[in-house]
């Protein structure tokens, strides 16, 4: 067998125990001894079979790809034993390290309500928490705005100071003049602790009121490279566009810079991974040091050690990510055997440095960043050839090896791809090919001026303009593909969408390989059982890619999603989108979500915390830049706060008098809770939003108009008539999302206060009557349409505009388009 054979199934199983284990680090011990006797007595078996000279015949094994290969026992044997070996020392290294990462004092600590204060060294860069430009701070010292993770070395609560060791995620304010505490400066940190769950790669999430305290700067070998990423990072930001936010982030990985847009379009397009540090990366840098010493005329050790102190030097700049370090450590053993004069193999050289980082970091394998750089350069070494000799049957090879390339790393990273989003890039191999090419140009040029921003910020500003070209190139080509009619196609999401495209690849992946390797038999099996697999994928997509691909026409401001009995409503402001309540079904959230277009909500509205407004949140975690609570009751409403703060969204208790902006054309107030005076948590203190979002004029005669909703969230009718007294409450709005779901607790003075056009009810199957027929009557009396997300699935209204017809009433015709339903123009009365 070979040996790089048994590497990838050391590999995998190293992972396979590290992904399990620390979930569970309990049973890491007995894994251990489990292994060690099954090691022994594979040993002793093969001692035996030696003593007495029975190897066993040798057998063959059939290779796709070349000609069968001699297997022995002893070849087996091995692969077991190092395979065994792996997941020995990676559980063994869980059970050392496991207790020290969740101490009881920090257990016992982090459950009080008292601040705890800790002295940490940094890890990682600082990344500002994500805002909309036109948010403003209720209290800036409150408010957290960066995030880094780092390593607890002392604990204090009061006077009582305790050692310990484990890694932490850090949200603290804005310290955007100095970019965040430095890679390896010590600080000191002071706030509320949240653990983390078991199998995290952080033991816990502290968020603090207040700005990190400097105790010890950076070692000069690490601080060095702080002042040149910010120094780099103000150069780009006079450059215009998104250019200039994308630049830092193909040079040097910081993407401080990306905007929310820009980050959208690059992961809808698949181009997000050229701002990720990887292996390109160091190969770029590799190759110019074996060029510099080359030009030197330096013997071929020497450019290897140049190569390796250039790469270290990179590694520092960039900050040691999980994808970074295992590209940089790959790199290392690849020079390491150019240096013994030995050819070394790509895919044995990957699995030992798999094997290796996760006996370092077991929690690595919980890592996506991790496990996406890994399989991108699996993909890479074992499809691109195969992919380019079957594509060349069709086209050109040097077209097919074009093509190869991207397709080979995205077949390889999508099953992961589809636990963080369930759809497929459509066009993710073009838009690759198109950026591709660019990415080296933009690296180096940017690593030039990097360096040259350490002298004068001027001198690196011509380079960096050049490199700005093919910086804007990649973002044109991300923003053209976002917006591609079907980008994205929809996958089943969670497990079933892993087995599904894992199938998909090893069945392609082998018939591949079979029709290169000319093997008639295999190839007819395999592409058989393609056929069927893809056949059955397309039954199940089908059915889904058709309905949506029906989607809301022209300019839609306000859309309710079919979350079931629950509510979930979308505010939309062109590339900008809010979404007041989640729900409390993940999968109908992000089905809704995904067919609206939305991969990014720019702002979060949680009218209070019943279930079946919040139960959905984790689909949103992440994806949020604001969020905006009514009053919350303990500590399960306190953990979907802290969760959400934890994804990186700033979270602001709001009452009314409050107001903001969605986008250029839309704005916000907050008709409810009441400023003054206790309101206990529930339906009677929900958040009440007043949107009103401004169209232009078109080029077709129609004149600019504005839509106006009023959400009413879970309101009960005192609570209503109390908002009414406030004399907040608008006249003749064009939508109402009736209150809790059209129940019969409502207070129908409100409703002939408001007088909307539509009413949308936000009901699933229910028990509770819902909605009542005293509210639809209500509805009907006034004049209001009604349309629910129970018979009608997702509704979304558009553009009003006045008819002749509707000049009598005043009110305006509002296009209504249900997925249910072709779209329809319905108005009042």
């Amino acid at each position: 067998m070979s040996r790089r054979y048994g590497l990838v199934a050391a590999a995998m199983v190293a992972w396979a125990t590290a992904g399990t284990v620390v979930g569970m680090p309990g049973a890491a011990p007995g894994l251990v001894a489990v292994g060690a006797v099954i090691v022994a007595a594979i040993v002793l078996v093969d001692a035996c079979a030696e003593r007495v000279g029975r190897q066993g015949r040798p057998a063959r094994l059939a290779s796709l790809v070349g000609h069968a290969r001699v297997v022995s026992r002893r070849d087996v044997s091995l692969a077991m034993v190092i395979a065994l070996a792996a997941s020995c020392a990676v559980a063994g290294v869980i059970a050392v390290r496991a207790e020290g990462r969740h101490p009881e004092v920090l257990q016992h600590w982090a459950s009080g309500s008292r601040p705890l204060t800790a002295d940490v060294t940094v890890t990682s860069l600082s990344s500002p928490v994500d805002r909309p430009a036109e948010a403003e701070w209720s209290d800036s010292s409150a408010v957290p705005s960066v995030r880094f993770r780092a390593q607890v070395s002392r604990l204090q609560l009061g006077r009582d100071q305790r050692s310990a060791e484990f890694p932490v995620l850090v949200f603290a304010p804005d310290v955007a003049e100095t970019g965040g505490p430095p890679l390896g400066s010590v600080v000191r940190v002071t706030g509320r602790w949240q653990l983390a769950e078991v199998g995290d790669r952080v033991s816990a999430l502290v968020f603090s009121d207040e700005r990190p305290a400097s105790i010890s700067p950076a070692p000069d070998a690490l601080g060095w490279a702080h002042g040149l990423r910010r120094s780099f990072v103000g150069v780009a930001s006079v450059l215009p566009g998104w250019g200039g936010q994308l630049l830092p982030g193909l040079s040097i990985g910081d993407t401080s810079a990306v905007g929310v847009d820009l980050d959208a379009a690059m992961t809808a397009s698949s181009l997000s991974h050229l701002t990720a540090v990887s292996g390109a990366n160091c190969a770029i840098v590799v190759a110019i040091g074996f060029a510099i010493g080359a030009a030197m005329g330096l013997r071929r050790s020497m450019r290897i050690g140049l190569a390796v102190l250039l790469l270290v030097a990179f590694v520092v700049l960039v900050t040691p990510e999980s994808s970074v370090i295992r590209a940089s450590v790959m790199a290392c053993a690849v020079l390491v055997a150019l240096a013994s004069g030995r050819p070394a193999a790509g895919l044995a050289v990957l699995c030992t440095v798999v094997v290796a980082l996760l006996i370092a970091d077991p929690w690595l394998s919980r890592d996506y960043g991790f496990a996406l750089s890994v399989l991108a350069t699996a993909g890479l070494l074992v499809l691109t050839r195969p992919l380019t000799d079957l594509l060349a049957r069709v086209a050109p090879r040097p077209i097919a090896a074009a093509f190869a390339l991207p397709l080979a790393a995205q077949l390889a990273c999508q099953p992961v791809l589809v636990l963080l989003d369930p759809t497929l890039a459509v066009y993710g191999v073009v838009a690759n090919l198109l950026a591709g090419p660019a990415a080296p140009a933009a690296t180096i040029l940017g690593l030039v001026a990097c360096l040259l921003s350490a002298v004068n910020p001027l001198l690196a500003l011509p380079i960096a303009a050049v490199a700005w070209i093919p910086a804007a190139w990649i973002a044109q080509v991300a923003a053209w593909f976002e917006n591609a009619p079907a980008a994205r196609l929809p996958l089943p999401p969670g497990l079933a969408g892993v087995l599904l495209t894992t199938l998909v690849l090893v069945l392609g992946g082998g018939l591949a390989l079979a029709m290169r390797a000319q093997r008639p038999l295999l190839s007819r099996v395999l592409a058989t059982g393609s056929v069927a697999v893809l056949g059955i994928a397309a039954g199940t997509i089908a059915p889904v890619a058709v309905r949506d691909a029906s989607a809301p026409p022209g300019e839609w401001a306000v859309a309710s999603c079919d979350v079931g009995q629950g509510d979930a409503t979308v505010l939309r402001d062109g590339p900008h989108f809010g979404l007041i309540d989640v729900g409390d079904d993940e999968q109908r959230l992000t089905r809704c979500l995904t067919r609206l277009g939305v991969t990014r909500l720019d702002l979060l509205v949680l009218t209070h915390f019943d279930s079946d407004h919040v139960g959905a949140y984790p689909a949103v975690v992440g994806r949020v830049s604001e969020v905006l609570v009514g009053p919350t009751d303990g500590p399960a409403d306190e953990r979907i706060v802290d969760a959400l703060s934890g994804g990186g969204a700033i979270v602001r208790q709001v009452r009314a008098g409050e107001n903001g902006r969605l986008g250029e054309t839309t704005e916000w107030n907050v008709l409810w809770p009441p400023v003054r005076g206790e309101i206990e948590p529930g339906n009677d203190a929900s958040v009440v939003l007043e949107t009103r979002r401004s169209f232009g004029a078109t080029g077709d005669g129609v004149a600019s108009a504005a839509l106006s909703a009023v959400f009413l969230g879970d309101l009960g009718a005192d609570a209503q008539n109390r908002l009414r007294r406030t004399r907040l409450v608008p006249a003749d709005v064009d939508v109402v999302k009736v209150a809790h779901h059209g129940s019969k607790d409502q207070s129908s003075l409100v409703y002939e206060r408001l007088r909307p056009t539509l009413g949308l009810v936000s009901v699933g199957k229910n028990d509770y009557g819902h909605p009542s027929p005293s509210i639809l009557k209500t509805l009907e009396r006034i004049g209001a349409r009604v349309r629910r997300t129970d018979r009608d699935g997702i509704i979304a209204v558009g553009r009003p505009a006045l008819s002749p017809s509707a000049a009598s009433t005043g009110r305006a015709l509002l296009e209504v388009w249900t997925s249910g339903a072709a779209p329809s123009v319905g108005g009042g009365g």
